[in-house]
């Protein structure tokens, strides 16, 4: 999975499907989800890029996209913001959700 910052957050988000997940190390949610997201990233491999981004690195920059809890997942598709969820997740409401962009 693709690890993503501010500095390479809008190069990669700018082209194609995006879907980030934004976590932090003390997130105990976003450890759950871990096993739902590696399934996701195998089930679209080649569809859609999966990126990972800690907003423990930078609050700011996770406050200017609209992350206010975790976990919580986005959509980009070439470059925009499509679509945002947080939370727990089922595997097949993620599934469901993220393959109607992929």
């Amino acid at each position: 999975m693709l690890e993503l910052n501010k500095t390479n957050f809008g190069t990669t988000t700018s082209k194609g499907v995006v879907i980030v997940d934004a976590w932090a190390p003390w997130c105990v949610q976003c450890k759950g989800m871990e096993r739902v997201i590696d399934a996701i990233a195998t089930e679209l491999s080649g569809k859609a890029t999966i990126g990972k981004i800690n907003i423990a690195d930078d609050m700011e920059f996770a406050s200017t996209l609209g992350i206010t809890s975790l976990p919580a997942f986005l959509i980009f598709k070439d470059g925009k913001k499509v679509d945002q969820r947080q939370g727990m997740l089922s595997k097949k409401i993620f599934s469901d959700w993220v393959s109607a962009y992929a």
